[in-house]
């Protein structure tokens, strides 16, 4: 009896541990950028440049959004993953490229999400500066082991930002 126990709470324990791992090393980041020219409409602002910098102005990660106005990571290249999730939808081989690069880019993301503070925004002729404010979901990664389709899963923490601008009067309306 005593051995089953010890073996129950070595389980318990693993699993437990591997979800507190996989917290800890891997991230997502959802941002979006907003059109301020119409505050009482929200409509993603397209064809927009973002240079996410660190409290000290360094470049963590640049992020683009395409004309639909959907905000994804850029560049380090290695970290863009746009082009591998158009094929993803085509085929097995395309679904697992894009989980490979889902999987490089949540741990490069958790490396420095934390420390994201601002970011050089270019829209158009406009070309400005502004704070952000990142907000943290809770933590609930020992959760990660339930099997119910909307909780489980392998753990992330999940960060997002989201920027309103006025591109006509070049500014950051607000953000949060």
């Amino acid at each position: 009896m005593r051995r089953a126990l010890l073996i129950i709470a070595a389980l318990i324990g693993g699993v437990l541990g591997y979800g507190y791992w996989h917290h800890s090393t891997h991230a997502t980041l959802s941002m979006s950028v907003r059109d301020g020219s119409q505050p009482k409409q929200y409509r993603p602002l397209p064809r927009v440049q973002l240079r996410l910098l660190d409290a000290h102005g360094r470049e963590l990660a640049q992020a683009a959004s395409g004309d639909e106005g959907f905000v994804a990571l850029s560049a380090p290249p290695q970290f863009d993953c746009r082009n591998v999730e158009r094929a993803a939808t085509r085929s097995a081989e395309g679904r697992a490229g894009w989980q490979r690069c889902f999987a490089a880019q949540s741990r490069f993301i958790s490396g420095w999400a934390e420390r994201l503070d601002a970011a050089d925004v270019a829209v158009g002729n406009c070309r400005l500066r502004t704070k952000l404010r990142v907000a943290r979901a809770p933590d609930d990664w020992w959760l990660w082991w339930v099997p119910l389709p909307h909780v489980g899963g392998k753990p992330y923490r999940y960060y997002s930002m989201a920027l309103t601008v006025d591109a006509a009067d070049c500014s950051a309306v607000s953000s949060r």
